[in-house]
């Protein structure tokens, strides 16, 4: 078997490891790999946006050292990710795109580059909505450095034939492309992510792990293949487990959260309704499919639910910032903050030790946009209303409106909850997808050990060398006299 890997994001501890572990796995079986890598070409990647000498220089070498420890390394075939003749092709293209609402449905053929490239800076800027002429540079290096991924990717499936291709994550500016290529080509493309827990990664195939429908499918395949004696205490594990800040996939944003501490404005004789807010720039990129068609935004949403509920005083709202947020000063922190001139709003910020639990299970009902929030409320016996696109909008879980109107009535009816057991399968699938590592032994979400190698801290010869030259004040004059000659010296001092 032929197989193609690309390595993107080889800086990202676990997942240069996870793309290790599927490698050893085909050499294990005799196939033939095809290993795509930058070499410092890429004007800019999600992992060294500003395109710092230094950090490609680490990023080829944890390539290349932990290559070396791959059993049947001499079946990997380490190819640049594009060539000079891609990018020409690229740059053909004409970047002259101002508004981001209209970039983002920018396709390429089959390759929604717009959604793409949208994605990369949302997620490096940390914002929703940034503009296209003040990151000007960054949109550009990002639009042809995709697009000629993309263009190098459906050459080499015609030339080389792969049976099977994996890339990282699948939204990403320098992933997607790998994705759509492949769909295209009509070749199986295995996507990978963080798994359940730090010892597994996940694989979705011919999609990404954000495909809701595919979510939600792969979901009911595991309640219903799972043992019927134990799948409810796995899936109720979930929930208990996140009540009591345990670390599961990613690290828990309520562990130094205050137990049972609620906001001093708490009247227990109003209708209190919770809402959790989501970091808008985790989904704001991601494709039509995550599209809010209630509301435009959730500082939007909330400020017309505010205003109908004005003169209502029976009604008090609690926004809890995510966690997540902290820290930011986009433009959905600022619409946010800007709600505090309601009086029948009260804003918990994200640093607040405020319980997030014990907000939820003392409130009337909670509203959610997409936060885990959402189901997890549904579980603890509460009535959970979505407004907006979220893993579990197509289970059987929340209340989820058609219409403002439907929001409202929502709000002041007398709802019961939803049965758990959509809630159930939600937690039994979050608590075991995945393949677990054979090879790699993780010790924390940023850090473990490939065949007992750290690869976060091994270094060449050439990158100590580097980092002298760096601590003794060269780095920088070194870094601007390669940019001035076209790169040329960092070039010959990545191939050293």
């Amino acid at each position: 078997m032929v197989v193609f890997l690309f390595s993107t994001h080889t800086l990202w501890p676990h997942h240069a490891e996870t793309e290790l572990e599927i490698l050893q796995d085909h050499l294990a079986k005799g196939d033939t790999v095809y290993r795509f890598v930058c070499n410092g070409e890429l004007p800019v990647c999600d992992t060294n946006v500003p395109h710092r000498m230094h950090p490609c220089l680490r990023c080829v070498d944890k390539q290349k050292i932990g290559q070396k420890l791959l059993v049947g390394s001499e079946k990997v075939i380490t190819k640049s990710i594009y060539t000079s003749e891609f990018v020409k092709k690229a740059r053909q293209i004409e970047f002259n795109y101002t508004d981001l609402a209209a970039f983002k449905l920018v396709k390429i053929e089959n390759f929604d580059i717009g959604y793409a490239v949208s994605s990369s800076i949302i997620s490096e800027l940390r914002d929703p909505e940034p503009g296209i002429l003040n990151n000007l540079d960054m949109f550009q290096n990002y639009f042809f450095s995709s697009l000629a991924i993309y263009y190098a990717t459906q050459e080499r499936i015609r030339s080389l034939k792969p049976d099977l291709i994996y890339a990282f994550n699948g939204r990403v500016a320098h992933a997607k492309p790998v994705l759509r290529a492949a769909q295209q080509a009509g070749v199986e493309c295995r996507i990978h992510e963080r798994g359940c827990d730090i010892f597994h990664y996940g694989i979705t195939v011919n999609t990404t792990p954000h495909d809701i429908s595919n979510f939600t499918i792969q979901l009911e395949r595991k309640w219903n293949e799972a043992d019927v004696n134990e799948r409810e205490k796995i899936g109720a594990a979930f929930y208990e487990e996140r009540l009591h800040g345990k670390e599961q996939a990613w690290v828990s944003f309520v562990k130094d959260q205050q137990q049972n501490l609620l906001p001093t404005d708490w009247n227990p004789n109003k209708q209190n309704i919770a809402i959790f807010n989501t970091s808008e720039d985790e989904y704001e990129s991601i494709g039509t499919e995550w599209k809010n068609e209630l509301y435009e935004n959730q500082a939007v949403g909330l400020e017309k639910i505010l205003i109908d509920f004005e003169s209502n005083d029976a009604f008090h709202f609690y926004l809890r910032i995510h966690p997540n947020l902290k820290g930011l000063n986009n433009r959905q922190i600022r619409d946010a903050y800007a709600l505090k001139k309601y009086s029948n709003l009260t804003i918990i910020d994200s640093e607040s030790p405020v319980s997030t639990y014990t907000l939820m299970m003392r409130c009337n009902k909670t509203i959610t946009f997409g936060s885990s929030t959402g189901i997890e409320a549904v579980y603890w016996g509460k009535v959970s209303i979505l407004l907006g696109k979220s893993f579990y909008c197509n289970l059987e879980a929340a209340y989820s409106p058609a219409s403002h109107g439907e929001t409202l009535a929502l709000i002041k009816a007398d709802l019961k909850p939803k049965p758990r057991t959509d809630a159930l399968k939600y937690g039994y699938y979050l608590k075991t997808f995945g393949h677990k590592y054979l090879y790699y032994k993780p010790t924390g979400f940023l850090s473990g050990t490939f065949k007992n190698v750290d690869l976060d801290t091994v270094s060449s010869f050439k990158t100590r060398v580097f980092m002298k030259l760096y601590y003794i004040g060269l780095l920088d004059k070194i870094y601007q006299w390669t940019r001035r000659s076209g790169n040329f010296v960092q070039k010959a001092f990545m191939k050293w």
